[in-house]
C-alpha cells in the first residue's frame, strides 16, 4: 500500500479525515494505469470488484470501525454513457471482503464536470467546486465512513467530497483509492 502519511497531507485541511489508503502506486504508462483504464473505459467491471476485494483484505486489519462505505458518485449523464461507476465496483469488492454495507444513493454528483485527467492542480480544484450533494444526511450523521475512489492525484475530488459530507457531522472519514499518483 501507498505511503499513508503522504496521502493524509492532501487532506490536512479537513479534520474529519482521520486516515487514507491507496492500494497501488499509479505510474503513468505503467501496469496500474492500464488496469484502471480497463476498469473505467473498457467495461472490465469484474476487475474493479476483484481489486476491491484484495484491497479490502489489506485494509481489514488496519481499520477499527467503519459503518458504511460510500463510493465517489458519477454524474447521471456520465453514468448513462459509461453504464456503471468504477468506484461503485471497487467499493462493492471492499464491502464484500470487509462485511460492510455500500451506499450508492445517499450522495450524488449534482454538477457535471469535465474530466480531471489533463488538468493542473488549480484547474482540478476549480472544476470540482460545488459538485456533490447529500440527499439523506441521516445516513452520514455520526457514522464512520470509508470513502472510495479509483485514483488520487491532487486530492481535489476527494477533498471536495469530504468537505460536503463533513457538513453533516460524520464521526470520521477514511479515504481509500485503488491507486495514488506519485
Amino acid at each position: 500500500m501507498t505511503n499513508k502519511a503522504e496521502l493524509l497531507k492532501k487532506f490536512a485541511f479537513q479534520p474529519k479525515v482521520i486516515d487514507a489508503y491507496a492500494y497501488l502506486d499509479f505510474i503513468k504508462e505503467g501496469i496500474v494505469q492500464k488496469l484502471i483504464h480497463g476498469l473505467k473505459y473498457q467495461g472490465k467491471q469484474s476487475l474493479g470488484v476483484w481489486l476491491g476485494q484484495r484491497f479490502g483484505e489489506e485494509m481489514k486489519s488496519r481499520l477499527d470501525q467503519i459503518d458504511l462505505i460510500i463510493p465517489i458518485p458519477l454524474h447521471a449523464n456520465r453514468m448513462r454513457t459509461r453504464g456503471y461507476n468504477q468506484s461503485d465496483r471497487i467499493a462493492e469488492g471492499i464491502g464484500e471482503s470487509m462485511g460492510i454495507p455500500v451506499d450508492t444513493k445517499t450522495i450524488i454528483r449534482a454538477k457535471e464536470t469535465t474530466t480531471q485527467t489533463r488538468k493542473d492542480k488549480l484547474n482540478r480544484w476549480e472544476n470540482i467546486h460545488s459538485v456533490f450533494g447529500v440527499l439523506d444526511p441521516e445516513q452520514v450523521n455520526q457514522k464512520n465512513l470509508l470513502i472510495v475512489d479509483d485514483v488520487i492525484t491532487t486530492g481535489a475530488t476527494l477533498g471536495t467530497f469530504c468537505d460536503e459530507v463533513a457538513k453533516y457531522e460524520p464521526n470520521s472519514l477514511t479515504i481509500s483509492a485503488l491507486a495514488a499518483g506519485k
